[in-house]
């Protein structure tokens, strides 16, 4: 055996000698997870190491194989159920930047539906059904403020030459109390309804002192320490942070010169239910009005997206669903808020506004989703599976 393997062994550039018997058949079989975005190259980079005869990708989701399980499960039983759809892409990893289109060339197939089910996210523990109710927007760009056309020294300038950085960190007061950092404009904010607050109390409990798990150094403090005010800052209410600056130069680099612009990138999320679009032209009319000293303010918001709130469901989808959970889980389902952004679930929304949305997932703690080792919980894909069965039967009747 050993003597046959040798005979066939071949140098591939790049790569250590694979030794493989001259005329062998085989088959290369390699697991995905929604990874349409590097697929391509690593499938490339397999059939040049080791030229296989036959490649299988398999992908472990388990979002498209549980919908239609979840049909099949009442087709098997005989329980009617609505026409449903399904409209499989491969891009979501790349932000399904085809989708739209084939949401338009497709919609007299699509139809307008009553029920859109989404299976693409999970909860805080394994016990129950979380379903997500809403997810923040995004208000993303550069706040650009100049004062001069070329560097002053210090010695000469100072004092008398407005600071680029001065200026702007002034700007961003009238986003921002710089003291609390409360978002101050009242159009930024959503009204919390008491039923938001309860549920944001309930995660809370739920949640315990893994709220506290932030990497803060010892004695820094958290803006908010109340748990339930917690939930409600992280998923519901406005923020802003600055994640990039340009203009400035490095510790090790910097002389004693007064520069001629401080150049930020302003990262604004946006409570659910607020208009992303009409947030960013505020923001940009409220950051260039009136720029103090008279220096050039450009805003430029390039990075825009609105968040999702669930409308409630219909009675009896609800009803459905909670027996389903009752009965596969032993418990009540749960809301959960979101603080990230989901883009194409506004598109959703806003292509089917009087539709009904739907949520959830199998996701959970150590799923490790996008990193190494990551897994499914499979009992919890069956009971979201069979959930779905009641939710899709019940949209019927």
């Amino acid at each position: 055996m050993e003597n046959d393997l040798s005979s066939a062994g071949r140098q591939v550039p790049g790569n250590s000698i694979i030794d493989l018997p001259v005329d062998n058949t085989f088959f290369v079989v390699v697991p995905a997870y929604n990874e349409a975005a590097v697929l391509t190259d690593v499938l490339d980079d397999v059939a040049r190491v080791v030229p296989p005869k036959q490649m299988i990708v398999v992908d472990d989701g388990y979002g498209g194989y549980s919908g239609v399980l979840s049909i099949l499960a009442l087709q098997d039983q005989e329980i009617p159920h609505p026409t449903c759809r399904f409209l499989i892409e491969t891009g979501e990893e790349s932000g399904s930047p085809d989708l739209e289109f084939y949401l338009d060339e497709m919609k007299s197939d699509l139809g307008t539906p009553d029920l859109v089910i989404v299976l693409d996210v999970g909860g805080m523990d394994y016990d129950r059904l979380w379903i997500t109710q809403s997810l923040r927007g995004i208000v993303a760009g550069t706040l650009s403020v100049k004062v001069s056309s070329v560097g002053v020294h210090s010695g000469h300038g100072s004092g008398v030459m407005p600071s680029s950085f001065r200026l702007a960190r002034q700007l961003l007061s009238r986003i921002e109390d710089q003291n609390t950092g409360e978002i101050l404009p009242e159009w930024l904010h959503l009204e919390i309804t008491d039923k938001m607050k309860k549920e944001c109390a309930q995660i809370a409990d739920m949640a315990g002192d893994s709220l506290d798990d932030f990497p803060l150094l010892d004695g820094v403090q958290k803006q908010v320490d109340d748990p339930q005010d917690i939930v409600m800052t992280m998923n519901l209410r406005p923020s802003l942070s600055i994640i990039g600056a340009d203009g400035i130069p490095s510790i090790q680099d910097a002389g004693n010169v007064l520069r001629t612009n401080t150049d930020l990138k302003v990262s604004i999320r946006t409570p659910p239910g607020i208009s992303a679009h009409e947030v960013a032209e505020k923001v940009q009319e409220l950051l260039e009005s009136d720029p103090p000293n008279g220096a050039h303010v450009e805003a430029r918001m390039t990075e825009v997206a609105d968040g999702f709130l669930s409308p409630e469901l219909p009675d009896k989808i609800s009803s459905s669903l909670e027996s389903a959970c009752q009965e596969f889980y032993g418990n009540s389902s749960r809301s959960l808020f979101i603080g990230g952004t989901i883009p194409v679930m506004a598109m959703l929304q806003s292509r089917y506004p009087d539709s009904k949305f739907l949520i959830t997932g199998a996701g959970g703690p150590g799923g490790n989703a996008h990193g190494p080792d990551e897994k499914l919980h499979l009992p919890t894909a069956k009971k979201v599976t069979k959930c779905m069965s009641a939710a899709v039967s019940a949209a019927i009747r």
